[in-house]
C-alpha cells in the first residue's frame, strides 16, 4: 500500500504532501490539480514500463499519460530547479527521485523526457503493484457504447489490463466471466452463495445501476473483436427481453461498466485509479458505486479516486458509519483531498485541505467549494 507522497515544483502543486489510506477521494473545482497528482503515479507506472524509469529518466508522454515537454510540468512559481517525488509505502521504505526540469536553452525545454539529477531507490521497490500487473487506471474518457469491442491478448492474457479507456473489459469479462472473485467478500447479497462468479456478480452490481439488467459476450478470434448485448427482465417469471446492442442502451451502462470488472477482479494490495467514476451515472448509481469502492477499500484494495460527486461521496459516508447496516469499512480507511486555490492569490499553486470523516459518516469541515458546500448532506 502506498502510505504518503510529496511532490515539489510539479505543475501547479508547488509543494504537496499527503498520507494515504484504502480509499483516497480527491476532489475540487476544475484546474485545481486533482489530476496532476493522480499524473505522478501514471507517469511512474508510465515510464518504468517504458524502460526510462530505471535508467533514471522521467517519460512525459506515452500510454497512461501525455504531459508534453519540459516547459509543460515545471512549477511556473517553483522555488527550486528541479522537481521532486518522494513515495512511501507501508514498510517505511521511501523511494525518491529528482528530475531537472527548470531546462533554459531551448532544445532542453522541448525534451519530453526529464533526467533524474539524484535518487535513492531500492530495487525492490518495483515489484510493488504500481509496477506491476496488480494495478488498473480507468481515465475519464472512458470507451462509449458500441456493438462490439477489440480484443487484445498482449493487454488482457498477459497483462491482466482492461484499458486506459476500459476499451478490453469486455474481453476480459469474456475470458475471465466463469472465474471465481479474487475477493470473495465483494460477492453481492442477491447472488446465491454457491455462485461467486465474476460474470454473476458484475450482473448483480450492474442492477444496482439498472435494475433487472444482464450482459451476454460472445467472442469472435477471427475479427479480433468481442460482442457485448445487454438483456432486462421483463418482469415475468424466466423471461427476458430480446438483446440489445450497447448503442440503444445508454452511456451510463458502459461507462460503469469497466470500473465494475476492475473492483470486481481485483485482488487483495491491488491499486486502483478512478477518475469520475460518477460519469452519466443517475445519482443512486453513482451512491451505490461510493459503496462497492468502499466495500473493496475495506478488503485491502487501495483507490485512488478522482470525483465530482457528492453522492459518490455520501455512499461512502454511509459505508464507514459504523452504526448502519451498509457498514463496510472504518473512517480511518477513508481519506478525502480537497484542491483549491485562494481567490486572488498571487501564485498559481494548489493548497490541498483533508476534511476529516468520522466513524458517524459526518465530515468535520465542508470548505468552500467543497461538492455542495454540505448543505444539507450531514448524516442523522
Amino acid at each position: 500500500m502506498r502510505k504518503s507522497y510529496k511532490i515539489k515544483n510539479f505543475k501547479a502543486l508547488k509543494s504537496a504532501e499527503l498520507e494515504f489510506s484504502n480509499l483516497n477521494l480527491f476532489t475540487g473545482l476544475n484546474g485545481m490539480g486533482k489530476s496532476s497528482f493522480l499524473q505522478v503515479l501514471l507517469l511512474l507506472r508510465q515510464s518504468y514500463l517504458q524502460n526510462l524509469l530505471q535508467n533514471k529518466e522521467l517519460g512525459l508522454n506515452g500510454n497512461l499519460v501525455n504531459i508534453g515537454l519540459n516547459r509543460d510540468v515545471y512549477s511556473q512559481y517553483g522555488e527550486e530547479k528541479n522537481i521532486y517525488f518522494e513515495l512511501e509505502i507501508t514498510d517505511n521504505q521511501i523511494a525518491k527521485w529528482t528530475f531537472n526540469a527548470n531546462a533554459t536553452d531551448s532544445i532542453s525545454k522541448n525534451n519530453d523526457v526529464l533526467t533524474c539529477v539524484d535518487s535513492n531507490v531500492n530495487e525492490d521497490f518495483f515489484n510493488l503493484n504500481l509496477f506491476k500487473e496488480g494495478f488498473q487506471y480507468l481515465s475519464a474518457e472512458r470507451v462509449s457504447p458500441q456493438s462490439s469491442f477489440e480484443t487484445s491478448a498482449y493487454e488482457v492474457i498477459k497483462r491482466k489490463q482492461l484499458g486506459n479507456r476500459g476499451e478490453f473489459a469486455t474481453h476480459y469479462l469474456a475470458l475471465n466471466k466463469e472465474k471465481e472473485l479474487a475477493i470473495p467478500e465483494l460477492k453481492h447479497q442477491s447472488v446465491t452463495e454457491n455462485d461467486s462468479t465474476l460474470l454473476k456478480n458484475v450482473e448483480a452490481w450492474l442492477q444496482e445501476i439498472s435494475p433487472g439488467i444482464s450482459l451476454k459476450t460472445q467472442l469472435y478470434p477471427n475479427m479480433d473483436k468481442v460482442k457485448l448485448a445487454f438483456q432486462y427482465d421483463a418482469g415475468r417469471l424466466n423471461v427476458t427481453t430480446n438483446e440489445f446492442r450497447p448503442t440503444n442502451v445508454g452511456f451510463g451502462i458502459t461507462y460503469i461498466l469497466s470500473v465494475i470488472v476492475a473492483i470486481l477482479s481485483a485482488k487483495k494490495g491491488d491499486i486502483l485509479i478512478i477518475e469520475n467514476p460518477e460519469a452519466h451515472l443517475h445519482p443512486r448509481g453513482q451512491s451505490r458505486i461510493g459503496h462497492l469502492m468502499a466495500l473493496a477499500a475495506g478488503q485491502g484494495v487501495q483507490f485512488f479516486i478522482e470525483t465530482h460527486s457528492d453522492h459518490v461521496l455520501n455512499g461512502i459516508r454511509v459505508a464507514a458509519k459504523k452504526d448502519s447496516e451498509y457498514h463496510v469499512i472504518n473512517a480511518d480507511n477513508v481519506k478525502i483531498f480537497f484542491f483549491h486555490r485562494e481567490e486572488g492569490q498571487e501564485e498559481h499553486a494548489t493548497s490541498i485541505f483533508t476534511p476529516k470523516l468520522d466513524d458517524n459518516g459526518k465530515i468535520d469541515k465542508w470548505p468552500e467549494g467543497f461538492l455542495m458546500n454540505g448543505i444539507g448532506y450531514f448524516l442523522n
